[in-house]
């Protein structure tokens, strides 16, 4: 046929195709080594775990606490000792996000409002002293 094509591969594609096996292989080896971990902290199967993290999923304080991400949702900066909440901003370098008013800090296992040790990109301490 007058506008039909050949191609003949050469060495560099094939390999190239293993680099991208290769990839392939060390992806779903990760996926599955942090879904068993999540599952031995969370409490859920991995076959669960596995099946939730197909596409991101967005947990609120409450249902996070419920999967077994978090231990405790803390619903007033009262509810943690000021010595704890300063502590705990100093040695955290990720910043906390926002989420319905909640500041999820999910590295120690709590949910919080608290604002009152935040650091700027400063260095310097925002927010109100109680």
């Amino acid at each position: 046929m007058p506008r039909s094509c050949c191609i003949s591969r050469t060495a560099e594609s094939a390999a190239r195709r293993r680099d991208i096996r290769i990839q392939a292989e060390q992806i779903l080896y990760v996926k599955r080594i942090l879904a068993e971990r999540t599952a031995m902290h969370t409490g859920q199967s991995v076959e669960q775990v596995e099946a939730d993290s197909d596409r991101d999923r967005w947990f609120r304080a409450d249902q996070a606490k419920e999967y077994g991400f978090i231990d405790h949702v803390v619903r007033s900066a009262n509810e943690v000792p000021r010595k704890a909440r300063c502590d705990d901003q100093r040695s955290s370098s990720e910043q906390p996000q926002r989420d319905g008013g909640l500041t999820g800090t999910v590295r120690h296992g709590l949910a919080s409002q608290d604002t009152s040790c935040r650091r700027s990109s400063s260095g310097r301490r925002t927010g109100s002293r109680r």
